[in-house]
């Protein structure tokens, strides 16, 4: 299953999301990923770990609380339009 959320978020986001780039467009995706399936879908860490092929500690980096309004800008719209295309590609995962 890890597999095909993995697919599911390259086929949306590209295969830059699940670099080591550090460019700003590619860190806001990898951190809407992982707060979208922490805090929208209810994933463990370390299953958001094994999707994205990174280590924990880099889960709970990116999940640390910091005001950054340019993420709050991007994650709003893309959360609620990102959640309607998990829920019709994962029906069985609804939360």
């Amino acid at each position: 299953m890890i597999k095909e959320y993995r697919n599911f978020f390259k086929d949306i986001y590209g295969e830059a999301a699940f670099t080591k780039s550090r460019k700003r467009e590619v860190v806001l995706i990898r951190k809407l990923i992982i707060v979208f399936l922490v805090k929208e879908k209810g994933f463990k860490e370390c299953q958001v770990a094994k999707i994205m092929h990174l280590d924990h500690s880099a889960i709970f980096h990116h999940m640390k609380p910091v005001r950054d309004l340019e993420f709050d800008r991007f994650y709003i719209p893309r959360s609620r339009s990102l959640l309607e295309k998990f829920n019709q590609a994962f029906p069985d995962n609804e939360t």
